[in-house]
């Protein structure tokens, strides 16, 4: 095929940053917020905080929560990791679905703490 353009050969239009990565770096507050809301009010506008709180509450019962944050450039002595784990251990608490049935359903756009007051996962999650 020959193309007028030679679209991976020229220079990137952007650069692409993992949507957890974004989340963590620049709604911190509002994602600390949606991890320990024990109402379970707040983040339902935003999937993207839930859908984050999905999977650091996993790794975090995983013990893989620190490599999580390295991995978007977080490193293991900053304040974020202290206060993210604070959050998801408060959550913690109030979660009884294992972490892997969690895990099953990323991107149903609902907490841990929403999903667990169901009980079950939505019919379309898996």
């Amino acid at each position: 095929m020959n193309w007028k353009k030679k679209p991976l050969e020229g220079p990137k239009d952007s650069v692409i940053v993992p949507a957890i990565e974004s989340t963590v770096r620049d709604f911190e507050a509002q994602l600390v917020t949606v991890i320990t809301d024990q109402t379970r009010s707040t983040g339902r506008d935003n999937p993207a905080l839930e859908t984050t709180f999905v999977r650091l509450y996993t790794d975090y019962m995983r013990g893989d929560l620190v490599t999580t944050l390295e991995r978007i450039g977080i490193s293991s002595d900053d304040a974020r990791v202290n206060i993210l784990s604070s959050a998801l251990v408060t959550a913690a608490t109030s979660i009884s679905l294992p972490g892997e049935v969690i895990r099953l359903a990323p991107n149903t756009g609902r907490s841990p703490l929403v999903l667990d007051d169901h009980g079950t996962l939505p019919a379309n999650a898996l």
